[in-house]
């Protein structure tokens, strides 16, 4: 008997691995449209990698701790910020069929390319919100808080982390919208660099289907998971519509370098000190590599036929987007359904 309850025991822990290896195996090209130019000093982030673009949503958004703007290039280890009322995206990618990582206002998160398995890093998120979306390219996401380390592979995950207040710890509270996501358990987050996708898949405890909330603090659950209604989950990424890929600017515009950082050895009087004519115009940086077949997710979804600018589209332009959207929507609908048939451990009650 004690045989029996062992190997299910055993079973039911080698389910999750075995889904987050599958996933992590059907993943599709990390960045399949790299934003920088290799290494030698060229490309925006001056020979180093680029995570995406960056767009301005909202006022009050830095990055590195000067003034961010649209069209900027978050590098690899750059950190981005959002204040009271400012809003921001981070487009891995240059098109509207990218993954991206979107900010809510009180929003800090460092983003690092972890080299040994090839996933955005979301890191040292000690307060606010960051809504996760790789549910067009299927780029691999770990995202870290104070609280817990979570794995998503294809979908659309929400994450609050709410600081400590007097009387109540430090929380964050997961919320999956699409998809699925693996809570992890990581005992050195330092190792996770040279960690490969198997390495990675191997430290996961628990995996969350959508519509699913579950509350850590401390790296335990406090909160168990709880099965939200439909209309609850989509109002709770609502503040998002400001944020959709159509309305961003900075898809349609060249990428913008890197800016040096000011000579410690001279005075620093400010970036408009000394001009005596106007800044000459950014070099346009083609951020497009040589055409290589990418390799097929597990589930292929079809690509969109072309990117519409709708700011200067009109009314037809306005009816393709709509078009589109309704078409995304059907896309997701049928990747849920093909991910429903996986086979997973039962939910924690």
């Amino acid at each position: 008997m004690s045989n029996d309850s062992g190997r299910s025991g055993r079973r039911r822990m080698a389910l999750p691995v075995l889904l987050c290896i599958a996933l992590l195996a059907g993943c599709g090209p990390l960045n399949p449209r790299p934003l920088h130019a290799g290494g030698g000093g060229g490309g925006p982030c001056g020979g180093g990698e680029a995570v995406g673009v960056l767009n301005v949503t909202g006022g009050n958004v830095s990055l590195n701790g000067r003034p961010g703007r649209d069209g900027d290039a978050v590098c690899d280890g750059d950190q981005v910020s959002t204040g009271a009322g400012g809003g921001a995206s981070i487009v891995i990618g240059d098109d509207r069929q990218s993954d991206f990582v979107q900010l809510n206002e009180n929003t800090d998160p460092r983003f690092t390319w972890l080299k040994g398995s090839h996933c955005l890093w979301v890191h040292e998120l000690r307060y606010g919100q960051v809504l996760a979306d790789n549910s067009r390219r299927r780029t691999c996401m770990l995202v870290r808080t104070p609280d817990v380390d979570s794995l998503s592979t294809g979908g659309r995950v929400l994450y609050t982390a709410r600081p400590a207040r007097r009387g109540e710890a430090a929380k964050t509270e997961i919320t999956v919208v699409h998809g699925r996501v693996s809570a992890l358990a990581v005992p050195d987050p330092h190792r996770l660099q040279a960690m490969s996708p198997v390495q990675i898949s191997r430290l996961s405890q628990v995996s969350y289907a959508p519509d699913i909330r579950v509350t850590y603090s401390a790296r335990r659950i406090v909160q168990p998971q709880l099965r939200l209604p439909r209309q609850e989950v989509l109002e709770a990424v609502r503040w998002s519509d400001a944020l959709k890929l159509e309305a961003a600017p900075a898809l349609r515009a060249p990428v913008r370098p890197r800016e040096p950082r000011p000579d410690p050895g001279q005075p620093d009087h400010g970036v408009d000190a000394g001009r005596t004519s106007a800044p000459a115009a950014p070099t346009a940086v083609d951020v497009r590599p040589a055409v290589t077949e990418p390799a097929k997710p597990a589930i292929v979804l079809p690509e969109a036929t072309g990117a519409i600018d709708i700011r200067s589209s009109g009314t037809a332009g306005k009816r393709e987007a709509e078009r589109l959207r309704e078409q995304e929507l059907r896309e997701r609908e049928l990747r849920e359904r093909e991910l429903r048939k996986i086979e997973l451990v039962p939910l924690v009650r």
